[in-house]
């Protein structure tokens, strides 16, 4: 088999010589073009596993040659890594994601995580290259079969050397699945890491505002202070200056814990998230505290187009059960909303309502107002690598991670009612062990 092949587009020498200094540690062989058009033309005679992409060119840039890439029917398929110094902010990294790139590495670039990052994909398109073979290998010995049957005197020979060859096979596509079940356990965990990242730059955006907001408070105190400490040294300080100074720092000290305390709750509610989020383990906890947490951390990202969760749960809902993947659950069933049915829409609505059914089992109705889904997507939502964003930024693999958690981490069931352009509703029951109140930290 030859080596798969990996494309670098830079504008810089040096950047491509300390690419393709690293990327020495591969087994691929590495493609250098200096420009967006040298890139494009690179893509004629050649197919690549994977193209390292630069931003920040002259003429053509990343963006607008990644969007080429997935017009061109030979490559919209052909993962693509943005590799940028300067475009580090969200909205260029939805730009980028929204042109088609599979990743985004901020320069200087960490080692240890892009030679991971390629071995991935390299071993994505092995398998994939291999899976191929097979198939074709497969065809060629269903046709010598046709052919066997038509020759009487040959067909036991023939028919021991065609089972001979196809046990061969076999062997070799079972080995095949298993790379690809690897492979996917890995995308599945980056899906679940993508996840946590969105939140961790929805909440740091967040923290922005309270915390500039404290820091221009308490700088007008500071300079508020060294005049009265002027005055009172000189002298000259009076008695209506003190009682304006005593009612600006109250009024300004009243601003900055109301940001403080703002921020505090933000940081709390996003380090419950990624706490829970980060483990599979069991423990007490307040369903109706965990959905406001879970909301409240997602809030940047639902301010950005006015979206709204509305949750009805008992407050006294308490149970026992595994919190992280339960989250990991909701934050997917939400972001798929912003992402897919909210898709150039303000002012959505999302119904959350938690109810316990029966002695032990609780029942999500989850529903938004989006546009909907197609008969043809809902008989294939919780497939792996379906997507209607292919190409686009979309894995595929969002909720058949939910899927797979509900199904079988949780012991419980998912199902999806959908009309467009009505939105969607999941109905999600899984067994659960309810708790009293006083052990709700036990």
């Amino acid at each position: 088999m030859n080596k798969p092949k990996i494309l670098v587009v830079d504008d810089q020498p040096a950047n491509i010589f300390a690419m393709k200094t690293l990327l020495a540690e591969v087994d691929a062989e590495v493609i250098t073009a200096n420009s967006g058009n040298e890139g494009l033309m690179a893509t004629i005679d050649h197919r690549y596993a994977l193209i390292l992409l630069d931003i920040n060119m002259p003429g053509m840039d990343g963006f607008e040659m990644a969007e080429i890439l997935r017009t061109d029917e030979n490559c919209q398929n052909t993962p693509i890594i943005f590799v940028t110094a300067a475009f580090k902010d969200n909205a260029n990294k939805l730009k980028g994601y929204s042109a088609g790139a599979v990743d985004y590495i901020e320069k200087p670039i960490d080692q240890t995580i892009l030679l991971s990052k390629v071995n991935i994909f390299l071993e994505l398109h092995r398998s994939r290259a291999i899976l191929a073979d097979l198939v074709s290998d497969l065809n060629q010995q269903v046709s010598l079969t046709n052919e066997s049957l038509n020759k009487e005197k040959l067909a036991r020979a023939q028919t021991n050397k065609i089972s001979n060859e196809l046990t061969e096979a076999n062997k070799q596509l079972t080995k095949t699945v298993e790379q690809l079940s690897r492979s996917q356990v890995k995308l599945i965990e980056q899906e679940k890491m993508a996840s946590l990242g969105q939140l961790v730059a929805g909440v740091a955006h967040e923290i922005n505002t309270p915390i500039g907001i404290g820091v221009t408070a308490s700088t007008t105190i500071v300079d508020n202070l060294k005049v009265l400490k002027n005055n009172f040294e000189n002298k000259t300080l009076k008695s209506a200056q003190l009682a304006k100074f005593i009612n600006e720092s109250e009024q300004t000290f009243s601003i900055i814990y109301q940001n403080l305390a703002r921020a505090a709750d933000l940081i709390s509610s996003f380090k419950q998230v990624a706490v829970d989020q980060s483990s599979e383990a069991e423990r007490s906890f307040s369903f109706h505290q965990v959905m406001n947490e879970i909301i409240t951390s997602l809030t940047p990202t639902l301010n950005k187009n006015k979206h709204k969760v509305n949750l009805i749960c008992d407050e006294q809902l308490n149970v026992h059960s595994r919190v992280g993947i339960i989250n990991q659950v909701m934050i997917n069933l939400i972001m798929n909303s912003i992402i897919h049915g909210f898709e150039k829409q303000d002012n959505g609505i999302i119904d959350i309502e938690i109810t316990l059914q029966k002695p032990n089992i609780i029942k999500i109705k989850y529903q938004d107002d989006g546009k909907g889904c197609s008969t043809e997507v809902s008989q294939h939502i919780f497939e792996p690598f379906y997507t209607t964003k292919r190409g686009r930024g979309g894995s595929g693999l969002g909720m058949h991670l939910v899927y797979n958690i509900m199904t079988q981490l949780l012991d419980g069931e998912i199902k999806l009612s959908s009309r467009e352009p009505n939105g969607v509703c999941f109905d999600l029951l899984f067994p659960v062990k309810v708790v009293n109140s006083f052990n709700i930290n036990e």
